[in-house]
């Protein structure tokens, strides 16, 4: 699987192994208009291969005429050992709507504020509740855990100078632990129960660091939520 296929290295990937004698190379880009697709059609793409993923993860025999996908008896073989949860990630109120009615599970949008995610929740819920879905919603963060407050800023803001990924303090995990761990108390608060996080840092020691931070301290303490 290549990511980011449509340009630069991933592009470049692609064609080396095409030309290596590579059969088959599963490629994906962000841009859904690489592959000759207008972009107005992607949420319509998207609830039809829900639907479609879903039958065929549960061992059905599917056939499926839609606007965009044509699936003829197709059925997958050996099943998954493990149930595969589908989760959709989403950014606006329309998304966390889409993701009660179609998925296990809401990965919210990383950038969003916590106004923005607590209006968002409620959307989700909703839907999922009227899908007869049990809501999942996961929180997605980019985090770095140093030392102290002070540590923390010293190492992020520079980095947050430069303008990381168009975001501030309000939608990050940064700080000594405890404010960490308060940050994750305040979330859970809300309604999430599960973080996905990302470090922030590049440097490999200073995010080793951080995740041993959040070992020794974040994570004994944020059990038991």
């Amino acid at each position: 699987m290549v990511s980011g296929a449509n340009r630069g290295l991933g592009a470049a990937f692609c064609r080396a192994l095409l030309e290596a004698g590579a059969s088959k190379v599963y490629a994906g880009a962000r841009d859904i208009e690489s592959f000759g697709w207008e972009m107005r059609t992607r949420v319509g793409r998207l609830e039809e291969l829900a639907t479609v993923v879903r039958a065929l993860l549960a061992g059905e025999r599917v056939t499926f005429h839609g606007r965009y996908h044509t699936v003829v008896s197709a059925q997958i073989s050996p099943l998954p050992r493990v149930p595969v949860s589908l989760w959709l990630a989403g950014t606006v109120p329309e998304a966390a709507a889409r993701a009660g009615r179609l998925g296990d599970a809401w990965l919210c949008g990383q950038n969003a504020s916590p106004a923005e995610l607590k209006a968002q929740l409620a959307v989700y819920r909703e839907a999922a509740a009227q899908a007869g879905r049990i809501p999942r919603p996961v929180l997605r963060r980019d985090i770095f855990v140093g030392e102290t407050d002070t540590d923390a800023r010293t190492v992020v803001e520079p980095i947050l100078a430069e303008g990381y990924r168009g975001t501030g303090h309000d939608t990050l995990l940064v700080g000594g632990p405890e404010t960490v761990i308060r940050q994750l108390r305040e979330y859970r608060a809300m309604g999430f129960e599960e973080v996905m996080v990302r470090h922030i840092v590049g440097d490999h020691q200073q995010m080793l660091e951080s995740f041993e931070r959040i070992g020794r301290h974040v994570m004994p303490a944020i059990r038991g939520l």
